[in-house]
């Protein structure tokens, strides 16, 4: 993917921000306990603090230890008391500032925020059952990021492979098992070892998801 515009990046973060507020506002209050098997420590409520606090953590500019377990724990813990509705309505609110900040944010740091919350679109389209927007342009700026964060060896293997973008893109973010990145052709061992000591690490279990656009 060639290099893309501030522009392009806030669009892609728009898409990904409009379909996953879509996906939650009819949710219930039941059905955001529910567990997100690709986050298995979370429920579906604690993925959408961790999505706003990321976007409340950059406007109020703590950043100090961005993307570590104790950082997205404090984003939790922050909104736990907040019902869905609550933090749908203030994600929605913090739009307008967030996106003015979006466009002044360099790559391939805005790249990496449109591959944290696509990531998590993802995960809770698997969740709901819900599966679509698989050839969004968040997709491709996420591999994008992805691929240049692994070390110009594994980027090789991994674009050698003849598998969709979404798949590339799911693989890279750690939603795919040693067994279904082995059956794709991905180098699963040594990707898995490149993995170790970062915030995305491969699961145990297989995470399917129908191709769905």
């Amino acid at each position: 993917m060639e290099e893309v515009t501030p522009q392009a990046v806030l669009a892609a973060y728009q898409g990904v921000r409009s379909r996953t507020l879509g996906l939650l506002r009819p949710l219930s209050d039941e059905q955001a306990l529910l567990t997100v098997p690709a986050c298995p420590a979370w429920t579906i409520h604690d993925l959408v603090c961790h999505l706003y606090g990321v976007i409340e953590d950059i406007l109020e500019g703590r950043l100090e230890g961005a993307g570590s377990d104790p950082w997205t724990a404090a984003q939790i813990a922050r909104h736990a008391p907040l019902s869905l509705t609550e933090l749908c309505d203030a994600w929605e609110q913090s739009a307008e500032r967030f996106d003015d900040v979006l466009v002044h944010i360099p790559s391939p740091v805005n790249l990496r925020i449109v591959m944290d919350q696509a990531t998590h679109e993802h995960d809770l389209r698997h969740t709901l059952g819900q599966f679509g927007a698989q050839d969004s342009d968040a997709i491709a700026m996420g591999t994008t990021w992805l691929l240049g964060s692994v070390g110009q060896d594994l980027t090789e293997q991994f674009t050698s492979v003849d598998a969709s973008r979404f798949e590339t893109f799911r693989a890279l973010s750690g939603r795919r098992s040693r067994r279904q990145l082995a059956a794709l052709g991905f180098p699963a061992e040594a990707f898995a070892e490149r993995l170790a000591g970062s915030p995305i690490s491969v699961p145990e279990g297989d995470l399917v998801e129908p191709q769905a656009n």
